[in-house]
């Protein structure tokens, strides 16, 4: 019996977009709870980070990955979520998933992506907040809102695909609902081909960033750039897409340094290149 029942008593108190985006993701999670590989006793995240201060922020910054972790759903470990509450209905769910980073956020993941924002004024907030805070950014997930076990990368075929098509749907009205700026992503391009014409491999990719060599002067296997182009997600407008050299944390191959540098470079893009 699907955990979640709807209610729409809360439509009415937030713009209709996204009170969509909270309900799908309530009922697609009640759909797909059961399925291998979804973690039990978890909630599905739309977005992590506080929506409010992304909202009054003047750069609208997010980030995005694959899927939520099973990290986010430890077993024995403190809570990073209340479920009861998460469940409960769009305000509930709204309510945690802007506690988020406020609460206890899984720093060793997001510290990557907290460099690269830091070099672009922004943060997300809460415990993870760097040495510049005058934007709040938010973090979405490219395939599927689910939290699983395996990552996404060591899923089945099966079961990815079963969570991909209605990810790809729910991250494209989590787009329009938010209206971001930019998005900021370091996943291969493997994830983005087959998607939307505009993020397969091509000459539309312009590089802004790139590094041959470590700091220490040692030559990298594959060279790290960051490389940006644009894309509708069934919005009006084409929407700045960025892409850093992906591996098991994004960002991570860049030095500390380095990540406030792509960071930076992103912001001087936006700024040659911005409407």
């Amino acid at each position: 019996m699907p955990l979640y029942k709807y209610d729409a008593s809360w439509i009415t108190r937030m713009t209709p977009i996204r009170g969509a985006l909270y309900e799908r993701n309530l009922v697609h999670h009640a759909e797909v709870r059961d399925l291998p590989h979804v973690v039990t006793n978890s909630l599905p995240i739309p977005y992590f980070g506080d929506v409010e201060a992304y909202d009054a922020s003047d750069l609208r910054i997010v980030t995005a990955a694959l899927n939520p972790s099973r990290e986010e759903f430890p077993v024995g470990g403190p809570a990073r979520f209340d479920l009861k509450e998460g469940l409960s209905g769009q305000e509930g769910l709204e309510t945690q998933l802007s506690n988020y980073f406020k609460h206890k956020p899984y720093t060793r993941w997001f510290g990557n992506f907290e460099h690269v924002l830091n070099g672009m004024g922004a943060t997300y907030g809460g415990h993870m907040r760097g040495r510049d805070n005058r934007r709040t950014a938010l973090h979405l997930d490219l395939c599927s809102p689910i939290a699983t076990n395996p990552t996404w990368s060591k899923l089945d075929a099966a079961t990815r695909e079963s969570l991909r098509g209605p990810g790809r749907a729910l991250f494209e009205l989590a787009v329009q609902a938010l209206e971001p700026d930019i998005i900021i992503a370091s996943v291969g391009p493997k994830h983005l081909t087959g998607w939307r014409k505009e993020l397969a491999p091509g000459p539309h990719w312009e590089e802004i960033l790139g590094y041959k060599v470590k700091e220490n002067g040692q030559p990298f296997v594959s060279p790290l750039v960051v490389c940006v182009t644009s894309a509708a997600f069934g919005t009006e407008r084409l929407i700045p897409f960025a892409n850093g050299s992906a591996s098991i944390k994004p960002f991570v191959n860049f030095a500390t340094s380095r990540k406030r540098t792509a960071g930076e470079a992103l912001l001087r893009w936006l700024k040659t290149n911005g409407e």
